[in-house]
């Protein structure tokens, strides 16, 4: 999570933001699968689901 919230300090200084409104949190699922064909015909499938942490914020500028 910190590296997320490092990230997003980043970001928001690129817009000329100097601080960050931390929104919601939480996590995040992306499933995919595929086929890989092989010389002698056949091939494999594959599948799966990647899961990582998620962070939202605001990037606001304070005079």
């Amino acid at each position: 999570m910190d590296r997320a919230v490092h990230e997003l300090k980043k970001q928001a200084a690129k817009i000329g933001a100097n601080g960050v409104i931390l929104g919601g949190t939480g996590e995040k699922y992306e499933s995919y699968s595929g086929f890989t064909p092989n010389a002698g015909g056949g091939g494999y499938f594959y599948s799966g689901t990647t899961e990582y942490q998620a962070l939202q914020g605001d990037a606001i500028y304070v005079y």
